[in-house]
């Protein structure tokens, strides 16, 4: 198991016991270690999608302990470095499905947390033209559900919005 492998079953095991400081440092530590090795094979769709999940995990530890405002930090940035990815062009033939992949993970999660939580419109308006992107771009892909197609802002508990 790899250093990186080994921080975020620590962090999985600790946030299951609701040790949300050592969850915390070890998902920060392991997303470090994950975006390193990345960075130094970046066609590797398996370090691309291991460093989503570790962040998505950040976000899961965040809005778990009512701090939406962090949370979406780690939902966003994600999606916002796939998409980068994507525009930049540059990488391999064999890669470009994991991407399109990899904005599917992290589009759909950012769905998901507007409808838990009032973003602003201009996010709304983002989200929505990713949501038109991908669908365009690959109509075979499903994003979610019928039931869930449907995307409306709920106003968050404490009525705050989140950019």
């Amino acid at each position: 198991m790899s250093q990186w492998q080994q921080k975020l079953h620590q962090g999985n095991v600790n946030f299951h016991q609701c040790r949300w400081r050592p969850a915390e440092a070890a998902y920060l530590e392991a997303a470090q270690m994950l975006e390193h090795e990345w960075f130094q094979n970046l066609d590797n769709p398996q370090l691309m999608m291991a460093w989503i999940a570790t962040m998505h995990n950040l976000a899961a530890l965040y809005e778990g302990q009512k701090m939406p405002q962090k949370a979406s930090e780690f939902l966003v940035f994600p999606y916002r470095r796939i998409i980068t990815l994507v525009k930049s062009g540059g990488l391999s033939e064999e890669f470009k499905i994991p991407l399109l992949r990899a904005i599917k993970c992290t589009v759909i999660p950012l769905l998901e947390f507007s409808r838990k939580h009032r973003i602003c419109k201009c996010c709304q308006h983002h989200l929505d033209e990713a949501k038109e992107w991908l669908s365009l771009s690959w109509p075979d892909l499903q994003l979610l559900p019928e039931s869930q197609n449907h995307f409306s802002i709920q106003p968050s508990p404490s009525g705050r919005t989140i950019h």
